[in-house]
């Protein structure tokens, strides 16, 4: 069987080909909020990057893409920082570990499949960032690359 997962403005779909070829769309899940992102963990979880201008971003898990969890331990900023999380733009695996970055371009690491995010001060906290000017997105970290990707 083959699985993709979607993201959309309206939510979350996951569209699955069996063995006939016939593709079934299921969704949306997490009516409302914006799905910005989905990984997968090395544990094999399912990961989804939410955002509602209402509640804010979140990051839900599932094992099984039907049953999902909010993450307690979700990406945050410092508390008595201006700055906002408003998005989630991404995940990246490397290995055991996840990334995750957001508007306002920051990055988050996990060590434990998604269950928990701690910020990487070396680049959320640089002494440059106070000049750093946003693009069409916005002022996002909205992609990434490890030693271990292929270019080409």
């Amino acid at each position: 069987m083959q699985t993709i997962a979607v993201g959309t403005v309206k939510g979350g779909f996951v569209a699955q080909r069996g063995a006939g070829g016939e593709w079934k769309l299921e969704g949306p899940l997490f009516p409302g909020w914006e799905v910005g992102a989905f990984a997968r963990a090395a544990d094999g979880a399912y990961l989804a990057g939410l955002g509602s201008s209402w509640f804010g971003p979140a990051v839900q898990r599932s094992t099984d893409l039907e049953h999902w969890e909010q993450v307690a331990e979700g990406p945050s900023w410092p508390d008595g920082t201006e700055r906002a999380l408003n998005r989630i733009w991404f995940f990246h695996r490397d290995g055991d570990t996840l990334w995750l970055g957001v508007d306002d371009a920051g990055i988050f690491r996990s060590d434990d499949h998604g269950a928990s995010w701690q910020p990487v001060v070396g680049l959320n906290e640089h002494s440059t960032r106070h000049t750093w000017n946003a693009g069409g997105g916005g002022l996002c970290a909205h992609h990434m690359m490890t030693a271990g990707d292929r270019l080409w």
